[in-house]
This record gives C-alpha cells, structure tokens and sequence, in this order.
C-alpha cells in the first residue's frame, strides 16, 4: 500500500508483478489461513484472528488519515502502532498461548509481552529510516518522509525545536511539494543531529522492558530464554 518496491531487502510482490498480482496473493493467504483456523476448532481464536485483522484495517486507516500531519501528537502515533504492528504481534503471542493450553492469565502474560515487544519494533523501525542506509535496512532510507509519515523520531524533533528553519523544509516534504534529495538528505540529518532518535530510542527500551517484565512472571525455561532473547534483537537490530 506504500508503494515500495523492496521490502527487508527483496522486491516486493507488487514491484514484480504488479497490483493484481499483490492484492490476489493477500486474498488467497487470508483464505488459507481462515482455513487453518477453522481446523483449529478454537472459538477464541476465532475471534482474535477476525479483531486483529479489523484492528490492523483500523490502524492502516488511521496512518493513511493522517499522513502529511506534521502537528501528529505522540499520542496519535502510539495510537495509529498498537492497531498495526503491535496488535499484530501481541495476536501472535496469545494464539500461540491459547493452542498450548495454556491458563488464561498465562495467555494474557504473553499478549502483553507481544503488544509491548511489537511497539518497540515500530518504533525502533522508524529509528532506522532516519539512522541507516537503503543497503543496511532493506528499503530506502527516509521513505516514511517521501510517503508523508510522521514518525516517533520526527515528532520529537519537532518538539525540540518546532519553528526553525527545517519546520518549511519537513511541510514541503510531508505534503509532496518537495520532492528534492537535498531536503529529504537535510532533515534526516537535523533529526540526527538532536535528540528525535535519542528520545526514541529510549521508548523503545521502556516498552522493551514492559515487555520482559510480563515474560519474567513465566518460570526460566528455554522458551522463556528464546522469547527474551528476540527481546534483545529487537531493540539491537539494525534492519
């Protein structure tokens, strides 16, 4: 829906062979995998699977409503992630939870462990669209920019300095008046240079550690000790 044509590094389904293609291919892997479900005979995962993907719709529509919005408020944007990439993953945490059987506070243990470990993923995924290159990141840097997304970093360097040169400069490039290299190169560079990606990184490590606080209530185990380490690789990684 972004219109990117590399995703983690590959060309995505619509760069090779088109929208068709794109929008089929969703379809047949969501029937594939209401059919999973179904044999799963599970009416709550029935009915997580079904509020996820409206809660993804919802969050998809959110990030469309307001891009271009540089007066977005960090309320918004940690609103517009929970019904995206955080959702997403907190489901994932408790399916799993609910097919192992496993008691009901433990399913609700590993949602939380999900929903906060997915926030930190978005957010340290918009760090990198400020912080690597195209090569390192799988896609190019600041397409959140060229796509009119207003992200973590972004907000709060706006915060930081709201009315300086560079507040023109992110307008032209969040509407699509600008779409010159320069610009794109200078505001990357003025989040850098203050403290949008520090403040963010920092978030990134609050919710990481939510996150861990809600594994740690799980005896030490090898699946615990698993499921912390992709703790670490998330707030470490670099693409």
């Amino acid at each position: 829906m972004d219109n990117a044509t590399t995703r983690r590094g590959n060309p995505t389904v619509n760069a090779l062979w088109g929208n068709n293609i794109a929008i089929l291919l969703g379809d047949y892997y969501f029937a594939k995998t209401a059919g999973l479900i179904a044999d799963i005979n599970d009416n709550r995962i029935d009915h997580l699977f079904s509020d996820t993907v409206a809660t993804v719709c919802e969050g998809t529509i959110m990030e469309m409503m307001t891009a271009g919005r540089i007066d977005l408020t960090i309320e918004s944007y940690y609103e517009k992630i929970n019904h995206k990439t955080a959702c997403l993953i907190a489901a994932c945490c408790k399916g799993g939870a609910i097919v192992s059987q496993a008691a009901d506070e433990e399913i609700e243990l590993l949602y939380t462990y999900g929903l906060n470990l997915g926030i930190a993923f978005q957010i340290i995924d918009d760090i990198l669209d400020y912080t690597e290159d195209q090569a390192t990141i799988g896609k190019p840097a600041g397409n959140d920019l060229r796509q009119g997304m207003v992200t973590l970093p972004l907000i709060y360097a706006l915060q930081e300095q709201p009315r300086n040169g560079q507040y023109q400069v992110v307008h032209r490039l969040l509407n699509g008046t600008s779409q010159r290299e320069e610009d794109l190169l200078s505001v990357i560079n003025w989040v850098n240079e203050g403290q949008g990606v520090e403040r963010s990184r920092v978030d990134a490590y609050n919710f990481a550690n939510k996150a861990q606080a809600a594994l740690y209530h799980f005896p030490v185990s090898q699946n615990r000790e698993v499921l912390d380490q992709l703790i670490d690789f998330v707030v470490a990684r670099k693409h």
